[in-house]
């Protein structure tokens, strides 16, 4: 049977936002550094192309698109291109919600504890940083000003051939369904993860026990987050911070 893996659906699914002409004005905010933009959009498009046409050929054998990436961004750039772009896949690129994993969780109740005090104070901050920590999310976690204001400039200009092409084929049409939302959703990712990282680090050992003990608890005392799991931090933020 002719079944794709959930890591060549998502890779799919990657390459197909990067191609976007109105995705790459966001390459910066997505933490993707590209020195020649139109020459990375005109690989993977033909890659896109290739696979497509390979598949009609025969139907049997789902062609494997990110082996196809690799061997022509690598073309561009030595290795380095497509090791970046293999990076960010496993770093940064969530699809759906299971992908945020335990960032989620923390986004969800630092989210909805920003604008509550008391929920806020819960959290057991240590008063040194709580509301600098308050401030600091709200700036770098929920304010998209910035990119609501340039999606409001791209959507002033006509789509592409190939955007037009991508939209049919993919549905991107329907506002559920609209790259945009998968840009604030990776953009989002990128950020709860940076905030994360730079709350844990102002922490000493004992502020930090004290912390997730309290977070925990909120946790616990909202109804809706009963049912999920402890709150703790990731090994990759543990790392950098004994590194």
């Amino acid at each position: 049977m002719n079944i794709q893996t959930y890591d060549q659906e998502k890779w799919g699914a990657m390459i197909t936002l990067l191609s976007l002409d109105v995705v790459s004005p966001f390459y910066e905010y997505l933490g993707l550094n590209i020195d020649n933009v139109e020459e990375f959009k005109t690989s993977l498009r033909k890659d896109i192309i290739e696979n497509r046409e390979e598949y009609v050929k025969n139907p049997n054998i789902i062609p494997d698109l990110k082996k196809r990436n690799m061997k022509n961004l690598n073309l561009i750039d030595g290795n380095s291109l497509g090791i970046m772009i293999e990076n960010w896949f496993q770093n940064s690129f969530v699809w759906n919600p299971a992908d945020l994993g335990i960032y989620g969780k923390w986004k969800i109740l630092f989210s909805i504890s920003i604008r509550m005090d008391e929920r806020w104070k819960s959290l057991d901050l240590p008063k040194r940083i709580s509301e600098q920590a308050r401030k600091k999310y709200e700036k770098d976690v929920t304010d998209k000003t910035e990119l609501h204001a340039l999606a409001d400039q791209i959507d002033e200009q006509p789509h592409t051939k190939w955007d037009i092409e991508m939209y049919s084929l993919h549905g991107f049409d329907d506002y559920n369904n609209d790259p945009y939302n998968s840009v604030l959703f990776i953009i989002g990712y990128k950020r709860i993860k940076a905030y994360l990282n730079w709350l844990v680090s102002v922490f000493n050992d004992i502020e930090l026990k004290q912390f997730l003990k309290a977070a925990n608890h909120l946790q616990a005392s909202i109804p809706a987050l009963k049912p999920f799991e402890n709150l703790y931090i990731p090994e990759e933020i543990k790392g950098a911070k004994n590194s």
